[in-house]
């Protein structure tokens, strides 16, 4: 499962000495830039933790590329949470793409492999 990371996670399970066991949880962890800036605007446990965990390559650096929909949410919401929403939707666009290229994948040599019995038999 992957998860995009907000800065109240971090901080939090920073704190409480539980990053390590969150991080098992998950195959893959994104953390968007603006997120990044906010957690290490403050030097603390939790900026020194996130420092640690991206040079240890833990956690994958993402920047949202929608800048509508972030401008969007940056109405109501911060620049962290509009960035991670972003980033988490674009993530879920990349999975049900691939998906759906494997699956045509699947139905095109399938076609390919009748159309080869059908000429040789």
């Amino acid at each position: 499962m992957t998860a995009v990371f907000n800065s109240s996670p971090i901080i939090f399970l920073s704190k409480l000495d539980l990053m390590e066991k969150a991080l098992s949880l998950f195959e893959l962890i994104y953390i968007p830039e603006l997120v990044i800036e906010e957690v290490s605007s403050k030097k603390d446990e939790s900026s020194k933790s996130l420092a640690e965990l991206l040079k240890c390559n833990k956690l994958v650096k993402v920047k949202g590329k929608n800048k509508r929909l972030f401008k969007a949410l940056n109405k109501t919401l911060g620049k962290g949470e509009s960035e991670v929403i972003v980033c988490a939707r674009e993530e879920i666009l990349r999975k049900e793409l691939k998906r759906i290229v494997k699956i045509l994948k699947q139905r095109y040599d399938a076609q390919k492999t009748i159309l080869l019995f059908k000429k040789n038999y």
